[in-house]
């Protein structure tokens, strides 16, 4: 009933603009609103609907409604923007690698090697999924050297463990809602920290 323009549209103007358009927008009508209308409102990227006359309880549900979706896109995002650079790092060249050991990538030299490291990559990030919800031990720091171990022994680089990480986690996340894919990406940051680390210390131990 705004006198100049409808509510839809200026939520929708809201949506089309990059700077605005993550903010949630509740529509508040005046008049009995169609089915027609309500459906009207949604297209245009509202979260929800209201009629007057509502209540203060209808108006908190919409409000925690559209806070809890905020941050679910919130979340989602982070999470694309962490592939998409664990997917850049694993494209990248690494010229001082390849002059040390002028080999081609992991999976290709030793492919069933590979699967079974990935096998092994996918077991540790469920552990640790584990250990955080239900405090039991399943040895994470004992299997991440041993890891390591192995990935040096095959003279694997930076590259190949980020592809390792990328594959891991686009499997792991992609069957999942953003909360989970928050925590799943949490606890493999750990896991792929401590992995770089022993595996630096195992060329270091190699190097004298």
């Amino acid at each position: 009933m705004l006198p100049d323009i409808p509510g839809t549209e200026i939520c929708k103007a809201i949506k089309q603009d990059k700077q605005y358009s993550a903010i949630p927008v509740i529509l508040m009508s005046g008049i009995r609103i169609t089915e027609t209308g309500r459906n009207q409102g949604f297209t245009a990227g509202a979260i929800d609907f209201l009629s007057r006359p509502f209540s203060n309880t209808e108006l908190m549900a919409s409000i925690r409604r559209a806070f809890s979706l905020s941050r679910e896109l919130e979340d989602q995002s982070a999470s694309d923007r962490e592939m998409a650079t664990f997917k850049d790092l694993s494209q990248q060249k690494a010229p001082a690698t390849a002059a040390l050991f002028d080999a081609a990538p992991l999976k290709i030299q030793f492919p069933e090697s590979y699967q079974n490291i990935l096998k092994e990559y996918n077991k540790l990030i469920e552990d640790a999924l584990n250990e955080r919800f239900y405090k039991v031990d399943h040895q994470l720091n004992d299997r991440i050297v041993h890891l390591s171990d192995t990935l040096g022994f095959l003279k694997a680089d930076a590259k190949d463990i980020i592809g390792i990480h990328r594959h891991t986690i686009a499997s792991q996340i992609g069957k999942t809602n953003p909360k989970a894919a928050k925590i799943i990406l949490e606890e493999s940051r750990y896991i792929l920290i401590n992995l770089m680390g022993n595996l630096l210390n195992f060329y270091c131990q190699k190097s004298y």
